[in-house]
């Protein structure tokens, strides 16, 4: 009993943050990081992409519409969002407004060829085929397609749906707008994914850091001369974001990062892009826009 008794004394407490990972908040975020990292122990609220018609829907039940970020509304819902009139007629799509921000970093994609590569479930390209977008979606499991097309059919739009591996080249015709939202540790979503501060180690930052460095390459072939590659991780380790992208433009010369536009959450300066701060419900994102001028 002596025994179990001093392991749980010893074990670490699940609110706090490791060592290294605290470490790499403030690194990220300077005399911001406490507050920061304190917020993280705030409930998730629900955000959702919502039309006019969609608003109305939500307030006509009795749900709380309140305005958010990046044209995102934070919402207290009635019901389920699954039985929200909104929802069953596609005026309402969940996501994080650090998340937009990433589709919104590529600017005015009405009418152009867009590709959503380590597309997932389909969510930013359903958000780049609201803004007029001809989206090709690029994920390695054929299934998260499946889920893709349901939404989007929900949603009322369309786009086409190529599965790959992205650690490998693939033969598409370039486009003037390639958005990679790169699989990543997550570590910037710690507030609605507690339990990845818990298993979260270095050396799996610096796996992922590797996978990444092997798929950006393959993303930046995919660009047309003068077109735009926004790349982007849910994550606020260095591994991952400035570091893994100023290795990049060293060794590709033909691109150049650029101001990233259009972000309206909050952010501070990272290397050659953007960190969003996760305050207030908000994810923690890397975002970088880069040009390519061959």
């Amino acid at each position: 009993m002596n025994a179990v008794l001093r392991r749980v004394e010893r074990s670490p407490d699940p609110t706090e943050l490791p060592g290294w990972l605290a470490d790499v908040y403030h690194g990220a975020y300077g005399d911001r990081a406490p507050t920061v990292i304190a917020d993280l122990l705030n409930a998730q609220p629900l955000w959702l992409s919502l039309s006019d018609d969609g608003v109305r829907a939500l307030e006509a039940e009795g749900s709380l519409v309140l305005p958010g970020v990046q044209g995102v509304d934070r919402v207290e819902l009635e019901r389920p969002l699954r039985q929200t009139t909104a929802f069953q007629r596609g005026q309402a799509q969940p996501i994080n407004p650090a998340s937009l921000a990433c589709v919104d970093a590529l600017g005015d994609v009405q009418g152009a060829r867009v590709l959503d590569l380590a597309g997932g479930a389909g969510v930013k390209a359903a958000m780049l085929a609201t803004r007029g977008a001809q989206v090709t979606s690029v994920d390695v499991v054929a299934r998260k397609h499946d889920a893709a097309r349901a939404n989007l059919n929900r949603l009322g739009l369309k786009a086409e749906f190529v599965t790959h591996d992205l650690t490998r080249p693939l033969d598409l015709t370039p486009a003037p707008f390639v958005l990679l939202d790169a699989p990543c540790t997550g570590s910037g979503t710690l507030r609605s994914h507690p339990e990845i501060k818990l298993r979260l180690t270095p050396h799996a930052v610096q796996e992922m850091s590797r996978l990444q460095a092997s798929m950006l390459p393959n993303a930046a072939a995919l660009v047309e001369p003068g077109g735009t590659l926004v790349y982007s991780v849910c994550s606020v380790t260095p591994e991952e974001g400035p570091q893994l992208v100023q290795v990049f433009l060293a060794e590709h010369p033909a691109f150049q990062a650029e101001d990233v536009p259009n972000v309206e959450v909050p952010s501070v300066p990272a290397g050659p892009g953007v960190l969003t701060i996760p305050e207030g419900g908000i994810d923690g994102f890397f975002i970088a826009r880069l040009r390519r001028h061959d």
